[in-house]
């Protein structure tokens, strides 16, 4: 009895690099991340603080300016939007 191997099928590759290519993306990353992680952590301790009083600032306009019960939006809208001229 005689035993005839066939070729193994082609299994396909990624054309995009593959796992070689991620490998070297994610070195790169930390790589980046040890040079610069002051200005990122720079960044973020400037953009939090920011952030949040927008978000309060909007809440205080949206909520709290009077004129909210009435049925003209109108007034409400036009203090809304003046609320940082005050």
């Amino acid at each position: 009895m005689s035993t005839v191997l066939r070729e193994r099928p082609a299994t396909p590759r990624a054309s995009n690099g593959g796992v070689p290519a991620r490998r070297a993306v994610i070195r790169w990353a930390l790589r980046l991340l040890r040079r610069e992680w002051r200005q990122q952590l720079l960044l973020l301790l400037f953009s939090f603080p920011f952030t949040y009083v927008l978000l309060i600032s909007f809440c205080y306009s949206y909520y709290f300016v009077p004129g909210r019960t009435e049925r003209t939006y109108e007034y409400s809208y036009v203090r809304s939007t003046n609320f940082f001229m005050l």
